[in-house]
């Protein structure tokens, strides 16, 4: 491992995370009430750290054939029409979404729905420089022991910014969740992780709109 690489996805992961996390802070609701100027300006934030973390990858193993890119291509569709659809057929989830910082995502309000899909790349992105380039040079096994043990940590820094029982809820997630992600990841098939990564979101967010608490 070289520490400079480690420097800099550190300070990648600082400063791309630092205004969402300190909205995330700031307001009693989360990031739920942010507006749609700050939604903009926060994806393109992602967007550019995710491309300075991609820039710095020699040669990144990403499988761009029809499968996996097809995948990725209809979950993006998907999560961009569900918040146009879903609430337009569905009443809202008051009781369940109204109690506090829940996920923002789950109001399905699309200037920050979007919002997550970015934050969603920008730790696709982060979870590949990590693998090939901090990691790069471990075994496999040491390099997804590392690899999760790293992405559970990062999710148990959500304590800072979130409630307990919902940073723990996602820490736990994270144990399979980093064993898969590595596992595909360093097969080249980080456009599949993202989808499933998507698609866990997108489940999640949609969930309390098909359940029973409704008003």
């Amino acid at each position: 491992m070289n520490w400079q690489d480690i420097l800099y996805i550190l300070f990648a992961v600082f400063f791309g995370y630092l205004p969402y996390k300190v909205l995330q802070k700031k307001s009693p609701r989360g990031l739920k009430d942010i507006t749609l100027k700050t939604s903009l300006f926060l994806m393109v934030w992602f967007l550019l750290f995710s491309l300075l973390l991609l820039l710095q990858i020699y040669k990144p193993t990403i499988d761009l054939s029809l499968g996996p890119l097809g995948i990725f291509l209809f979950t993006t569709l998907v999560w961009i029409f569900v918040p146009l659809i879903v609430p337009r057929y569905r009443n809202y989830p008051k009781k369940f979404l109204d109690s506090g910082k829940k996920l923002y995502i789950g109001e399905l309000n699309p200037k920050t729905y979007y919002l997550k899909y970015f934050e969603v790349v920008f730790q696709q992105v982060k979870f590949i420089y990590l693998l090939e380039v901090v990691l790069g040079g471990l075994s496999i096994w040491e390099k997804l022991l590392s690899f999760t043990i790293i992405i559970v940590i990062i999710h148990l820094g959500n304590l800072f910014f979130l409630p307990i029982k919902e940073t723990l809820f996602f820490t736990l997630l994270s144990l399979p969740m980093a064993a898969v992600f590595g596992i595909l990841i360093t097969q080249g098939y980080l456009l599949f992780t993202a989808s499933l990564h998507l698609w866990f979101y997108l489940l999640y967010s949609v969930a309390p709109w098909l359940g029973k608490d409704k008003s």
